[in-house]
């Protein structure tokens, strides 16, 4: 058995890959988990020898602070859900991931059903709640088609702010890609808040719908080029701990800077993706977020970009 000293329920749950510890601190305050019979409490400490049960299992300890943290990246198609539970003629995305022995694959934001590209995963639940908490800003970019037409108005409204019963929602940056023609209109935009199809309102604010979207950031991952969809690469070591050292092991304050990310092995997911679902589009009927423009919105003129700007992935 592990000899680690005692430790924040939380913290202990969270590494072992029970769940993010935002999860678990959801679970304690439900009554769902126990230590020795108790029920639990935010932030108790719990050593080797307590007995704990989420749910009614027991979770063994014997592995904390021992298992190596692990970090996939998922090339989510169209038409997958990203939850534990299949819908109907939806697949989960977890059943793609390779099967582990010890803990399990926490994920690392999310993609609704009709979106595609990035999803990250982990066996570490802290690292899966540093990189989605607040306080890092962490970034994330998308490559978005629209049908309809996406005015210097409407560009300046979604970089300044649309206030949703959430808060402001907004772009950090927003690249105009005038070089593709026909009806559709292509972008890349960046944003950090990573609400609920925070993308697709933003767009539906300014009366424009988004017909495609591909995630090809999160942080300082970026979505491979060589890995196709419903197939997943682990991160190597050297990549895992560089995303440790930046969102785990960092005092709050302190500067945080990141290598670009090392090459991983590409592995095959046990199944082909579900290419039957990649031509489906968001309904705009399901959107039923009030929005008010930003008073000074619309004041100042955002330019196009240049030509010679590229999409930085293509939807595969």
């Amino acid at each position: 058995m592990t000899s680690f000293k005692q430790e924040r329920i939380q913290k202990v749950l969270a590494q072992l890959g029970v769940a993010s510890r935002r999860t678990i601190e959801s679970w304690i305050q439900e009554g769902k988990i126990s230590v020795n019979g108790t029920k639990a409490t935010l932030g108790q400490p719990i050593g080797p020898h307590d007995r704990v049960q989420v749910s009614g299992k027991t979770i063994p300890l014997r592995n904390y602070g021992e298992l190596p943290t692990r970090v996939l990246m998922y090339y989510k198609p169209e038409g997958e859900v990203c939850s534990h539970q299949a819908m109907e003629e939806c697949p989960s995305v977890f059943a793609a991931l390779p099967h582990m022995k010890d803990g399990k694959w926490v994920m690392i934001g999310r993609l609704d059903v009709n979106s595609m590209g990035l999803l990250l995963f982990t066996n570490n639940g802290q690292l899966a709640h540093s990189m989605m908490h607040p306080r890092f800003q962490v970034p994330r970019k998308y490559v978005v088609r629209t049908l309809g037409k996406v005015t210097d108005e409407h560009i300046e409204n979604m970089k300044m702010g649309v206030l949703f019963e959430e808060g402001l929602f907004k772009f950090d940056e927003f690249i105009v890609h005038p070089d593709r023609t026909g009806v559709n209109q292509w972008f890349t935009v960046t944003l950090h808040q990573g609400h609920y199809r925070e993308v697709r309102r933003l767009f539906e604010s300014q009366g424009v719908t988004v017909n495609r979207l591909s995630r090809i950031q999160f942080g300082d991952v970026m979505l491979p080029r060589e890995l196709r969809r419903g197939k997943w690469q682990e991160l190597s070591e050297m990549a895992v701990k560089r995303l440790m050292k930046r969102y785990v092991n960092v005092p709050v304050g302190e500067e945080r800077l990141v290598d670009e990310q090392a090459p991983g092995k590409t592995v095959y997911a046990g199944r082909n993706s579900r290419s039957a679902f990649k031509d489906k589009s968001v309904d705009p009927s399901s959107f039923t977020g009030k929005t008010l423009h930003n008073p000074l919105a619309g004041k100042k003129k955002t330019g196009q970009g240049s030509k010679k700007t590229r999409i930085p992935v293509s939807f595969r």
